[in-house]
This record gives structure tokens, C-alpha cells and sequence, in this order.
């Protein structure tokens, strides 16, 4: 929990606001990148984003709140955020995940990303590092290559193509 003291109580907002608020920017890069798009186009989209928009007020209205007396479990606390190393590797390991999307690939990347992040996550058993990620692949390849027949991109291994 953040803590921001005020000489008249303090703001305490909810880590989760986090989550919140990166949901909130993606879908406004969606939508920015959809203007050019006819109406009957983004009657899905518009909705979607509509629907992220209300639980995002909800979720802003629960995770702020403002107290005039100080909570006495909260007195020992340290205000704020501290950066870990597993959050720090996990930042990381989203960048280098976006940045090599198009010269590895959907797939490659996809399978590397979900191992690292399970190993930074403490998963140590080797076979669960290999078959989660080999069946979320499978799982994202069929349904958007095969079943949806989105293009994705095949980096190093062309004949996924």
C-alpha cells in the first residue's frame, strides 16, 4: 500500500491501483490506434472499452481512500514502494520480451518469456518450465495462425510462417 502523509491524515491507495492503471493505458493505446476505424467496426471494441473504463472508476473509488487518523498496524511501516529484484527482472524481461518480438518471433519469444517469467517467479520444477509454456504457445499459435488466420511473426523460425 501507498502511503502519502498530509499534515491533515494521509492517502492510502492500493498496490493493485497498479494493474488498474496499466489496463487504462493499454486500452487507451487501443483506441488511439482504432480512430481511423468505421463505426461497425468498433461496436466490439467500443463496448470493451467501455466496460474497462466503469471497472476502472470502480477499481480507482475501492483502492484510494483518505484517513484523518493514522492506523496504528500501519505506524512501523515504511511508506511507499520498494523495487525488488524480482520486479526489477520481471521489467526487464517484459522490454527485452517486446523488443525481440519481431526478430525471434510470436512463438520463440512467447516460450522464452513464459519460461524466464516462471523461473523468476519461483517454479522450479523443470518439467513445468516446459510444459507450460510449450502448451500456452500451442494454445496461442492454433487459436491465432490456425484458427483466427492472424499472421504473427515468424523471427528465426520461417517455416512457421
Amino acid at each position: 500500500m501507498f502511503i502519502i502523509k498530509t499534515p491533515k491524515g494521509r492517502l492510502e491507495i492500493s498496490k493493485e491501483l497498479v494493474v488498474v492503471l496499466l489496463m487504462d493505458a493499454f486500452a487507451a493505446a487501443y483506441l488511439l490506434s482504432s480512430r481511423g476505424l468505421s463505426a461497425a467496426s468498433m461496436m466490439f471494441p467500443g463496448f470493451l472499452l467501455a466496460g474497462i473504463l466503469v471497472f476502472s472508476i470502480l477499481c480507482i473509488k475501492q483502492s484510494v481512500r483518505f484517513c484523518r487518523e493514522p492506523r496504528p498496524e500501519t505506524e512501523g511501516e515504511p511508506a511507499g514502494f520498494a523495487v525488488t529484484g524480482k520486479l526489477a527482472a520481471f521489467a526487464l524481461l517484459v522490454l527485452a520480451a517486446l523488443l525481440s518480438f519481431n526478430f525471434l518471433g510470436a512463438v520463440l519469444s512467447l516460450f522464452l518469456f513464459l519460461a524466464l517469467s516462471m523461473a523468476i517467479l519461483g517454479i522450479r520444477s523443470k518439467l513445468a518450465l516446459l510444459l507450460v509454456p510449450a502448451a500456452m504457445v500451442s494454445f496461442v499459435y492454433l487459436v491465432f495462425k490456425v484458427w483466427l488466420a492472424v499472421p504473427l511473426p515468424a523471427g528465426v523460425l520461417t517455416f512457421l510462417q
